[in-house]
């Protein structure tokens, strides 16, 4: 077998629909030619018209390596919308074959539509039943001609849980590369890698990156890391560590990503003369990880650096010392929950790990959603002596102390925007935002018997982000956003398709009904914190932070942030945002932003009383303890910011 080297890049879904977007991959595909070849996972036009795929062409021939074209969805939508017989007519005529295979170096390569498992919502077969037999014929030729020690590679665009083609369970791929998700997903089963990136010329659902695989084939060995690409312009210098000349002294928990019973509010905090007392390089990337605080000590997890498995660090809360280090079988998106002595996470594969948080020794685990084709992004919430998460299958409730399930209820919804709504519990109640699911469904939190759910309420029809809770109001917040395919096209400030309509809704914690809604952006992760009557939101879309009048909805005061070093905004290229939830402490607001400043805001005026250069784009949540305010940033970095409060 051949034993040099073969570079390769896996990118997918760039769109394109437009000289901009065209002009867009030209440039990304000159960030890859250091590669022998580049493959592009499909979803290469927004929906297969001749003119988009001659843009496409024209894209590629620009690159001085070969590029290899997988079919996409969206490469055949023009046709299917308009009833043609076979969708994939202007794509076969334009770009080429649906599938084919090709060498690189010891393996062979296999590009090809697999079957699917239909359960996205409107996902379509769009080959033909003849198609169908003649790509099966195809495949069976392809392995059958391979020595069983050869190394094969496949891509395709639709990520699916149906099985693999008999060939290819004989001879069993190194490793599948997908599209279609606008994530980075990454895991092994029955010893191939799976591997789904985000779409290349925006950034992915949940802020992850824009960006592409860059591959290296030598032998039977594959290696992969993923490639952001990003801007990071800096026109400034960071103060030192420790410049503040005083140390932080926690005083009381943060134990969840809600900030706990009180909310992501205090009374007393570090105020507005920030420095950086200490930071923590982390084992993996982060984006939307955000760190919580228990018994003076911080607590965070990230996927580890290969993405495939999790990470979980417990430093001292003052100086950022390791007490302890723990991995996980699979990544963690998100944030930890401390409770007692007890640390709990959930995996993406939706299963749930008790450490211990002196020693961090794994006290139980509960396989909740094990081996469930979607994956659980965010979802688990304590309160009291019971923790409560949701899946894409079920809304589980545990006890903290054993990990024994007490009862469980079904809730499907598709997750495939990683949504990171967490359950609210407030008043024997327990608040649930699904992503293509009903809305906002309120759970009896003894027995998981349904009260209500706001399946009617269209604009809450996709819900990524979490909730807040004015007990004074009796009333629940939470963004949604839903497509309105009605009328002509409409496009972002950068020229994306965009027929999004969103907005904050205020409910009835009785009964669901809406009391008010107020527009806001699109695709937003972070959850309302309320405080002084006012809703403070992360209008992520337009990298605002907006106070809102919690009665009535009416706009208070907007704040916005500066040009961003990465773009966290999902479906954005380069736009500013601010991504993560805000925390109150006496009478200041403390938020990250993808510029990079960490600003401290009046809750008032919404007047900016200063900010700190962390140096790259923030959009962690801050947790606060004391005089001390912990946040992570984009470059996988937490640190631990002390004031004068």
């Amino acid at each position: 077998m051949d034993e040099s080297a073969v570079l390769f890049a896996f990118a997918a879904d760039p769109h394109v629909h437009s000289e901009r977007s065209r002009d867009w991959l030209i440039e990304d595909l000159g960030t890859m030619q250091d590669a022998d070849f580049i493959v592009l996972g499909g979803d290469l036009t927004w929906s297969g018209t001749p003119r988009e795929l001659r843009l496409y062409r024209e894209a590629i021939a620009t690159s001085s390596v070969p590029v290899y074209s997988v079919f996409g969805g969206h490469d055949g939508n023009a046709l299917l919308s308009a009833g043609a017989p076979d969708p994939t007519l202007h794509y076969r005529e334009h770009v080429g074959l649906l599938w084919y295979g090709f060498d690189a170096g010891p393996a062979r390569c296999l590009v090809y539509v697999p079957a699917l498992d239909h359960r996205t919502p409107g996902e379509q077969d769009y080959l033909t039943p003849m198609m169908r037999k003649q790509q099966a014929a195809w495949l069976e030729r392809e392995i059958s001609a391979l020595p069983i020690e050869r190394p094969v590679l496949v891509f395709q665009h639709m990520p699916t849980s149906a099985p693999l083609p008999e060939p290819l369970r004989a001879h069993r791929p190194k490793a599948i590369m997908t599209g279609h998700w606008h994530l980075l997903r990454v895991y092994e089963e029955d010893g191939v890698l799976f591997v789904s990136v985000p779409a290349l010329p925006v950034t992915g659902f949940g802020g992850v990156p824009r960006g592409y695989l860059q591959c290296s084939m030598r032998g039977d060995e594959l290696t992969s890391k993923y490639r952001p690409l990003s801007l990071e312009q800096r026109d400034r210098t960071p103060l030192p560590i420790g410049s503040g000349g005083t140390s932080i002294r926690p005083d009381g928990d943060w134990p969840d990503i809600h900030g706990g019973p009180a909310g992501r509010v205090r009374a007393r905090g570090p105020g507005d003369a920030l420095r950086p007392a200490w930071e923590r390089r982390l084992a993996g990337s982060t984006v939307l990880n955000s760190p919580v605080v228990s018994n003076n000590r911080v607590l965070i997890a990230t996927p580890d650096a290969a993405g495939l498995g999790g990470w979980v660090a417990c430093l001292d809360a003052r100086d950022g010392a390791t007490q302890w280090e723990h991995t996980l079988d699979a990544a963690d998106q998100h944030t930890p929950t401390a409770s007692g002595d007890q640390v709990l996470l959930l995996s993406v594969d939706g299963r749930v790990t008790s450490l211990d948080l002196e020693t961090g020794e794994r006290a139980w685990v509960a396989d909740i959603d094990k081996g469930n084709h979607r994956w659980a992004n965010h979802g688990l919430a304590v309160c009291g002596d019971l923790g409560f998460l949701r899946t894409p299958q079920r809304v589980a409730c545990l006890e903290v102390a054993t990990g024994e399930v007490l009862w469980q209820t079904p809730f499907r919804h598709t997750d495939w925007m990683a949504p990171c709504g967490v359950p609210l519990c407030a008043q024997g109640r327990l608040f649930v935002p699904a992503f293509l699911g009903d809305g906002v469904t309120c759970l009896d939190s003894s027995t998981g018997s349904l009260l209500w759910n706001t399946a009617g309420e269209r604009v809450l029809t996709r819900m990524g982000g979490g909730l807040g809770f004015s007990p004074d109001l009796n009333l629940i917040f939470g963004t949604g956003f839903v497509y309105d395919r009605g009328g002509p096209p409409r496009f972002s400030e950068e020229g994306w398709p965009d027929s999004s309509v969103a907005a904050l809704v205020a409910l009835s914690v009785e009964d669901g009904e809406k009391a008010w809604e107020q527009t806001v952006g699109p695709y937003n992760y972070s959850s309302p914190v309320l405080c002084d009557g006012k809703v403070l939101l992360s209008d992520t879309l337009s990298g605002r932070l907006v106070a809102l009048d919690a009665g009535s909805g009416e706009m208070v005061w907007t704040f916005q942030s500066g040009p961003p070093l990465q773009c966290t905004a999902s479906d954005r290229r380069s736009v500013s945002s601010i991504s993560a939830s805000p925390a109150v402490a006496g009478g200041t607001v403390y938020i990250g932003a993808s510029d990079g400043w960490l600003y401290a805001i009046d809750l008032v005026s919404g007047r900016e009383l200063a900010r700190l250069d962390l140096g790259a784009a923030i959009a962690s949540s801050p947790a606060l303890s004391g005089n001390g305010l912990y946040v992570a940033t984009c470059a996988g970095v937490l640190h631990g910011i002390v004031g004068n409060g």
